[in-house]
């Protein structure tokens, strides 16, 4: 059990590059304002790498911005389950922060999901 922590702790990096225990105060925290101290502490820090694409969490924090702008645009309600049918990659995980930051509830589809 041990050395299948510390297999995990090697894949699992903070952003500084060590591996970083999250306090009890920080499980109180919202993921949101969690990562708001990550973009603010590492802007120019890789936080996605896919074999496309990499963006910087100030790059995350960027993009994933515009979509819940466009979200609340639109005037979606908070509990009307948003549909987000994407293929894997970078993307996805923008759109999923998205639909996060705009406090909406979402659903995953894989693209191959029938009408």
């Amino acid at each position: 059990m041990l050395s299948q922590q510390m297999a995990l702790r090697q894949q699992c990096r903070h952003p500084s590059g060590e591996y970083v225990e999250i306090t009890h105060a920080e499980t109180e925290q919202s993921v949101i304002a969690r990562f708001a101290r990550i973009v603010a502490a590492y802007p120019d820090k890789p936080a996605i790498v896919d074999p496309i694409k990499r963006l910087t969490y100030a790059e995350l924090d960027q993009a994933s911005n515009r979509i819940a702008r466009a979200l609340q645009r639109r005037g979606g309600q908070i509990d009307e389950p948003l549909a987000i049918l994407m293929e894997n990659g970078t993307e996805k995980l923008v759109a999923i922060y998205g639909a996060t930051k705009a406090g909406m509830c979402y659903v995953v589809l894989p693209p191959e999901t029938p009408e």
